[in-house]
């Protein structure tokens, strides 16, 4: 979608008609209007706009009068006159003008960007900016010669990067993408902040990771929950204002936003998974809306669509390695079984591979879970119901989604069946090796509390009870002497 902008012209007509002013040996216009010089009445036309409102004028459009406008003092001037003075200074003044209003908006940097950087960038040639800086700083004017030389080619630059473009009305003056509008670019740099911000998220993580909202605490406590105006003391703010202003940031960008695929791409452009773990905990509906994005769009590049997701994660094992493992460890087995009615939705609507990795992943995530915090007595009841319950919800999903898959052809969602066995058994093994350890443990606590019982409290010490051989015995003849002495 793109926003809608205020332009001085009233239609694309009056524009294609100043294009064919300036530029009359280009479309094949006659040179003269009543008589006079055509570029005459073009850069009466650019004034008349300006009047209307310099803001509202593109810089390409003012930058072509401009220089228009000394070449034809150029042009009008005596040849007998030797003082050219007044012809080099226009050249150089307009020329100026038109490099700053090409580079200086792409100068957002805290620190000065060289101008040959930021031309290279924006595709202006350097000849452009090496007259910039001698008609700037050196003691005499460019030569008239050269000042003819690259008023041309300014002209012919502007004609093949904007006035020879078929959507003359929709372009802007920060050379910015016509597809991108006002929201896009603000998703763009909250992404580009939050790639700023990712070693400060991972080091404060009690900021932004504590799910219990309402408990006040010194680490969880905010005032209130506003966006701070970006400065450059923003930088010097503490880390909890920092990720908190961040949180609030990304909060109203995702309300915001009304075409949520829009955000999903350009998050994954941008993917770290500290990330996702905060827009998962912190925004309300993120784990669906991610879910259902990445269901449509691993069903896209199945059929052969080229989509974000398969550029930046082309195969199985990137796919389930770096993104989905990460989502599964972030989705919460509570609020799963809060919401299941419409997560039982989307897992209906979206019968993929994808969809049964996820479930099965789940499923396997809450039972880990579950036999992790078996020796402890303090859970709810209601939660474990609730668990319960996910487990066998889940269990009936997969065996549907099995169903599907035994009917469908050996090549079934874009992987062979020896790849979805081992892409099925890859998190089983995962798990299975974090049960084992788990196991271990406390296996180790119960058999330490085993020994613990030995200890009785008659005076007897621990190493006494325990069994196996005595590797030390407590003397009887020891009396105590001064140090040095015999």
């Amino acid at each position: 979608m793109v926003l809608p902008r205020i332009v001085p012209w009233a239609n694309r007509e009056e524009l294609e008609e100043l294009q064919k002013w300036f530029y009359p040996e280009r479309t094949g216009s006659p040179n003269a209007v009543e008589g006079a010089d055509c570029r005459y009445r073009a850069i009466q036309r650019v004034k008349c706009y300006q009047s209307r409102g310099s803001q509202h004028l593109p810089h390409v459009i003012d930058a072509t009068a401009q220089i228009s406008s000394s070449m034809l003092l150029d042009k009008h001037s005596s040849s007998s006159d030797n003082d050219n003075f007044p012809t080099r200074l226009s050249y150089t003044m307009s020329l100026i003008r038109f490099v700053n209003g090409l580079l200086d908006p792409t100068q957002q940097s805290q620190y000065a960007i060289p101008l040959h950087t930021l031309a290279q960038k924006v595709g202006v040639p350097s000849l452009f900016v090496d007259l910039r800086h001698e008609g700037t700083h050196e003691r005499e004017m460019p030569s008239l010669e050269m000042l003819r030389y690259v008023a041309k080619q300014a002209l012919a630059w502007l004609w093949d990067n904007y006035w020879n473009d078929d959507q003359l009305d929709e372009s802007d003056d920060e050379n910015i993408s016509d597809s991108e509008d006002e929201l896009t670019l603000e998703l763009q740099q909250g992404f580009e902040l939050g790639l700023k911000l990712v070693d400060l998220l991972e080091e404060y993580r009690w900021v932004w990771e504590s799910n219990n909202i309402n408990l006040i605490s010194s680490e969880n406590f905010v005032v209130e929950e506003k966006v701070k105006p970006s400065s450059k003391k923003e930088r010097n703010l503490p880390p909890n204002e920092q990720i908190n202003n961040y949180i609030s940031k990304c909060k109203s960008l995702w309300i915001r936003c009304t075409d949520k695929s829009l955000f999903m791409e350009r998050f994954l452009l941008n993917f770290k998974p500290t990330l996702l773990q905060l827009y998962i905990r912190k925004m309300k509906g993120f784990d669906q809306e991610f879910y259902s994005w990445m269901a449509m769009a691993f069903k896209k590049q199945i059929d052969g669509q080229h989509d974000v997701l398969k550029k930046k994660f082309p195969s199985w094992k990137s796919l389930e390695r770096n993104l989905l493992l990460v989502f599964i460890e972030c989705l919460d087995p509570n609020l799963v079984a809060s919401q299941w009615a419409s997560w039982d939705k989307l897992l209906e609507r979206n019968v993929s591979f994808l969809t049964l990795w996820i479930c099965e992943s789940l499923k396997l995530k809450i039972d880990e879970h579950k036999s992790f915090h078996a020796h402890k007595r303090r859970k709810k009841k209601k939660q474990t119901v609730g668990i319960d319950k996910l487990i066998c919800l889940l269990e009936e999903r997969i065996a549907k989604l099995h169903k599907l898959s035994s009917s469908t052809d050996e090549k079934l969602y874009e992987l062979s069946s020896s790849e979805i066995c081992a892409a099925n058994s890859t998190y089983q093994n995962t798990l299975q090796k974090n049960s084992q350890k788990t196991s271990d443990i406390l296996s180790d606590l119960a058999s330490l509390k085993e020994r613990m019982k030995c200890h009785k409290p008659g005076g007897q010490d621990l190493a006494d009870n325990l069994t196996g051989p005595k590797l030390w015995s407590r003397p009887t003849d020891w009396k105590p002497r001064p140090f040095g002495t015999l």
